[in-house]
């Protein structure tokens, strides 16, 4: 799982944003910002925008957009499927796990 201590604030441990997160599941599966909006339908500037914290409120169709891309490479958990939809504030944490099919998770584009 996704620390905030594993990036360059290593002296502080907190929640990571969305932007951060996302960064961090792209980096996982070695997916440039560009290749992440080619093939997601996400404009790169967009993409770029809220990984740098410029924009943190993502609709829930950019959500699913960028999850199925980055499941089409490497399956990404429910756990952080949930987490980024939280992190987006599509999703509260006491119904992220009842939740986690019944708004079309990754397959629903």
């Amino acid at each position: 799982m996704y620390l905030a201590s594993d990036t360059q604030w290593s002296d502080t441990l907190r929640p990571p944003n969305f932007g951060e997160f996302l960064r961090y599941l792209r980096d996982e599966r070695c997916l440039s910002r560009e290749r992440l909006a080619m093939h997601s339908g996400v404009s790169a500037s967009y993409i770029n925008h809220l990984e740098c914290g410029r924009r943190d409120r993502p609709t829930q169709i950019v959500v699913q957009a960028l999850l199925a891309c980055l499941h089409r490479i490497s399956p990404v958990p429910d756990e952080s499927r949930n987490h980024l939809f939280v992190l987006a504030g599509l999703r509260s944490y006491t119904t992220s796990n009842t939740r986690a099919h019944q708004d079309g998770g990754v397959g629903s584009i």
